[in-house]
Formats: C-alpha cells, sequence, structure tokens
C-alpha cells in the first residue's frame, strides 16, 4: 500500500496507480460476470 503523503508528493504516480487500480476493478467486475453468465 502506498502512502497518502507519497502519492501525493507524486501526484502523476498517484494518478497511475489509481488508473491502474479502477482498470483491475473493472476487470475483476467482468469476470464475476462472465462466471454467473456462463
Amino acid at each position: 500500500m502506498i502512502p497518502m503523503h507519497y502519492v501525493k508528493e507524486n501526484r502523476w504516480l498517484g494518478i497511475k496507480t489509481k488508473k491502474s487500480m479502477q482498470i483491475r476493478r473493472h476487470l475483476t467486475i467482468r469476470q464475476r460476470g462472465s462466471w454467473y453468465e456462463g
């Protein structure tokens, strides 16, 4: 886990991490959905 002050000091890194987290969440939701369907 990345400390908050580290994210604030390195905004680009924080944005990049946030994006990857959102993508990962989206992928897991899609996988879960296909799991229910199939």
